[in-house]
């Protein structure tokens, strides 16, 4: 018999290329989300659920059976920094993930793997020669602190649960995800589609700020690979280098085959972003990570672009 895996958020953009390629891999897939997946062909091959995360009820019967859980229900707010958000952040982050790992213990799963953020370096004290490392010191900032503090709550919660318990965990935190089915608002999606309708690119502060990409694809077989692990504890996923999104803009308009004159990089505002080094070698041993070079995970992601 297949084991079970449940994935709740398998709406979302990580939670749907996970239910394939679980599926794949020979796993007998439970989704939940909080919206009706019904009818769509990506869950054909899916036990369906419909659950409010903050229902502990709805989730210990959505977990019946499940062998291991990956929590990838998140809430992340369109735009940072408003009170209004805060509630809904600790509700949806921070009780939802406690109430999951509640549901697991319920049905005595043995692995639950929890999806968290790097924050493009923003849940860290930053110091411009360290290596981030998975036991590097906490410290969120910035516009998305409330959002960060949520999720790194969260870890807390998962991380005291698997502790001396028959259930192992594990926390996986990830930079920023990109490639096929990624929503239209991710910047890569912007400005690929922008390049496929030959319209400029604007880049602003210079394009001097950071950022750390990895492939959906990457992402997904190493979280695969964390489910059938016992070890609790964190892991980086993240690219081995942090690029400046000028770059970023100039890879795509070489991958797009755009003119280099759809261009526009605006002067310099404010401060450059930090270029954040992660330390990613446990989670080359462990989860046998190993991200693919940003330009080939360009064009897969331009291809499905096209194709739409």
């Amino acid at each position: 018999m297949n084991k079970t895996l449940v994935i709740t958020g398998a709406g979302g953009f990580i939670g749907r290329r996970l239910s394939c390629r679980a599926i794949a891999n020979g796993w007998r897939v439970v989704a939940i989300s909080r919206k009706d997946l019904s009818g769509e062909e990506t869950f054909q091959s899916c036990e369906l659920r419909q659950v409010n995360s903050l229902s502990v009820e709805q989730l210990v019967d959505a977990f019946q059976d499940a062998d291991t859980v990956v929590h990838a229900a998140a809430y992340i707010p369109q735009a940072f920094g408003s009170p209004s958000d805060t509630r809904h952040l600790f509700e949806a982050n921070t009780i939802g993930t406690s109430n999951a790992i509640a549901a697991a213990r319920s049905n005595n799963v043995k692995r639950f793997v929890y999806l968290s953020t790097l924050g493009n370096g923003g849940i860290f004290k930053v110091n411009p020669e360290e290596i981030i490392t998975e036991g590097s010191a906490l410290q969120p900032a910035g516009s998305a602190s409330d959002y960060l503090i949520s999720k790194i709550a969260g870890e807390m919660i998962v991380e005291s649960s698997g502790s001396g318990g028959v259930m192992s965990t594990c926390t996986i935190r990830l930079a920023s995800v990109y490639g096929p089915g990624m929503s239209a608002e991710h910047l890569v999606s912007k400005w690929l589609r922008q390049s496929l309708q030959q319209r400029g690119l604007v880049v602003h502060n210079g394009g001097l700020n950071s950022t750390n990409l990895v492939y959906i694809d990457d992402v997904v077989d190493s979280i695969l690979r964390a489910c059938s692990l016992r070890d609790n504890g964190v892991f980086h996923l993240a690219s081995n280098h942090t690029i400046r999104i000028k770059d970023v803009a100039q890879q795509i308009i070489k991958v797009t085959n755009a003119n280099i004159s759809q261009l526009e990089i605006e002067e310099k505002k404010t401060p450059a972003s930090p270029q954040i080094r992660y330390d990613i070698r446990k989670a080359e041993k462990f989860l046998r990570w190993c991200p693919r070079d940003l330009t080939s995970g360009l064009i897969e992601s331009f291809k499905t672009i096209a194709e739409l």
